[in-house]
């Protein structure tokens, strides 16, 4: 069974996709123009299965609802869309891996999402290790 992921994904002419663990690690960071959304449902299942896709923005852009239901995970977007200075602010320890604002924009979103669910995470990782629970049925709790 794949690793369980939160992607990140700013959407445009400029596709930008982070991918995080359940850790909080960064596992992808990547940023590529004209691409179609098969192209963005192979690279994240190449690396893992998304239990949120997340975004910068409210309300959420269609395509990323699109992608959330392909994947048949939650779509998490913010209260409100996230500012230019708040997503360097959570970004700044990852400046050197990002080479352009849509990688920042999806990462922002990958950051924000995992600390909005970070401590949901870490009570299920928490059953896991007492259940002694291996990976793969760690991936199916969550």
């Amino acid at each position: 069974m794949k690793r369980s992921v939160i992607v990140g994904i700013d959407p445009g002419v400029t596709y930008g996709i982070a991918v995080l663990d359940m850790e909080g690690k960064l596992v992808h960071l990547s940023s590529k123009k004209h691409v179609k959304r098969s192209d963005i449902v192979k690279v994240v299942s190449g690396i893992g299965r998304p239990i949120i896709i997340a975004t910068d923005v409210r309300p959420p852009p269609k395509t990323i609802e699109s992608i959330a239901r392909n994947f048949r995970c939650k779509l998490w977007y913010p209260k409100k869309s996230l500012s230019s200075k708040e997503k360097v602010k959570l970004t700044k320890k990852f400046e050197n891996k990002i080479e352009d604002v849509h990688e920042r924009d999806a990462l922002a979103a990958a950051l924000k999402s995992y600390g909005y669910h970070h401590s949901i995470i870490k009570k299920i990782q928490n059953v896991a290790r007492k259940a002694n629970l291996g990976k793969k049925q760690y991936n199916e709790l969550i």
